[in-house]
């Protein structure tokens, strides 16, 4: 009696392999290896810019009480989180297929202040690309964090332009203001003059009286 064919170890398996969870690459923040999506490039960001505001909160307390202290660790604390922003925006341009070299943009004027947010806005590549295969799907806690951040953007943005024009208004009123001291005529120049002959009119009144005796 022949054995089934389906008994071969050979035989591909029966079972159908869920392709959503396939062939994903491995999640790690600390790394610049991998690929991350968008909404989780935002998820990530926003955790890590609420841990640097509590963090430099804190080293602010420490630099009341020691400045050599304070000003260590705050040093510390920008070196550590600039390391990790290059590491998550690494991951989010090797989602696009592009090199993490292109991070660079961030440095040139103009360019610097528009490629944030194509970084942000570009889906990625479907499937495997040369860095590796897609992350994962998002979770429910990167949807919500990215959504907020999402929405805290303009916020920022617009509280942001509207704290650079008071300061630009501060500064015209405070050079107007200058210029018209400036302007204004001086009495104060000849102030020196009467005060040398103030003293020296008091010393001669008693010479002229005793002139006339």
């Amino acid at each position: 009696r022949q054995a089934p064919q389906d008994a071969s170890p050979y035989a591909p398996p029966k079972a159908q392999v869920d392709s959503e969870h396939y062939g994903h690459s491995t999640l790690k923040v600390f790394t610049t290896n991998g690929r991350i999506g968008r909404l989780r490039f935002l998820a990530w960001s926003m955790v890590q810019c609420v841990a640097l505001v509590a963090l430099i909160a804190l080293a602010l307390i420490v630099l009341n009480w020691s400045l050599v202290a304070g000003g260590l660790l705050i040093a510390v604390l920008v070196v550590v989180f600039v390391t990790i922003g290059v590491m998550i925006g690494v991951q989010r341009l090797h989602d696009l297929g592009w090199s993490g070299w292109l991070l660079l943009l961030n440095l040139v004027p103009f360019v610097g202040s528009l490629f944030p947010f194509l970084i942000m806005l570009l889906p990625g590549t479907r499937g495997a690309n040369q860095y590796g295969p897609p992350p994962p799907p998002n979770t429910r806690g990167v949807k919500v964090l990215g959504i907020i951040w999402i929405a805290m953007i303009p916020i920022i943005s617009v509280a942001s332009i509207y704290y650079s024009i008071g300061k630009l208004a501060e500064a015209e009123l405070a050079l107007q203001t200058d210029e018209y001291e400036q302007s204004l005529p001086y009495d104060d120049e000849q102030d020196p003059d009467s005060a040398l002959n103030a003293p020296a009119d008091v010393i001669e009144e008693p010479q002229d009286q005793n002139d006339k005796q």
